[in-house]
């Protein structure tokens, strides 16, 4: 008897056994299977994107410079006065009119934003000519105004103003309200536009002054960076022709 259960018990050792010998092996295939990795997801051509975006600007830039080459051909630069000048006194924007080879001013060729009477009244409404030009001229109020030219009595076209008779003295709070109602009469435009109209448009040129609510401009004006008081030259117009203006030269000082 103790032989046959001798024989059982090991029987049943080894049963035992080899049923954990097979979940040991089991446990073992399971745990030792690597992993499925996630697939990667397919990256963004980089260089092409960048590509592109740099690539787009001298494209822009190609066509406007087209676009303004057609413009050109349709003026006839060689009359008298080829200019004729538009101000919208009710949304403070000045076109420059081309005359075709008709003799009509009807070649939109330049679009600029202004500053015409806080009072709106100030700006007189009707057609003039330019009568007298100044490098500088004192203003009304004891400011000095660049590239000014006088259209009716003390109404001029000039410059933003300036606190002295130096292109380093700029009433930059002026110079922000640019596109609104500011001055007290004249029309004001920043230096680069003035400095343009001041040299090709001459005496005799014919000035429109006329008030239309809500029109859009024939050439889309560009975006306006305002002046900051914390700007490194907020006493320069950044428009400035002139080659002593620092921001030329220090493109990223604000």
């Amino acid at each position: 008897m103790k032989f046959f259960d001798t024989y059982r018990e090991i029987k049943t050792n080894a049963v035992i056994g080899g049923v954990l010998i097979i979940l040991a092996l089991i446990l073992l295939l399971f745990s030792g299977k690597p992993e499925k990795k996630p697939e990667k997801q397919p990256q963004k051509p980089v260089s092409a994107t960048v590509e592109t975006t740099t690539s787009a600007k001298p494209e822009m830039k190609k066509q406007k410079k087209n676009v303004r080459k057609n413009v050109s051909k349709k003026i006839n630069f060689k009359a008298d006065y080829p200019f004729l000048i538009r101000i919208n006194r009710a949304e403070n924007f000045v076109t420059v009119y081309g005359l075709d080879f008709d003799g009509n001013y009807t070649v939109a060729y330049k679009t600029y934003r202004c500053s015409t009477g806080l009072d709106p009244e100030t700006t007189p409404l009707g057609t003039f000519e330019i009568s007298d030009i100044y490098r500088w001229r004192l203003l009304v109020d004891g400011s000095y105004g660049q590239y000014a030219m006088r259209i009716h009595g003390q109404i001029m076209l000039h410059s933003v103003p300036y606190e002295q008779k130096s292109p380093d003295s700029l009433e930059f709070w002026e110079y922000n309200k640019l596109g609104k109602p500011a001055s007290l009469g004249c029309i004001r435009l920043n230096a680069r536009n003035m400095r343009w109209i001041y040299r090709h448009c001459p005496v005799g040129t014919q000035v429109e002054i006329y008030s239309l609510k809500h029109e859009v401009p024939e050439i889309p004006l560009p975006k306006f960076k305002k002046i900051r008081a914390t700007d490194l030259y907020h006493n320069w117009d950044p428009t400035d022709p002139s080659k002593k203006n620092p921001w030329k030269k220090n493109k990223k000082s604000r």
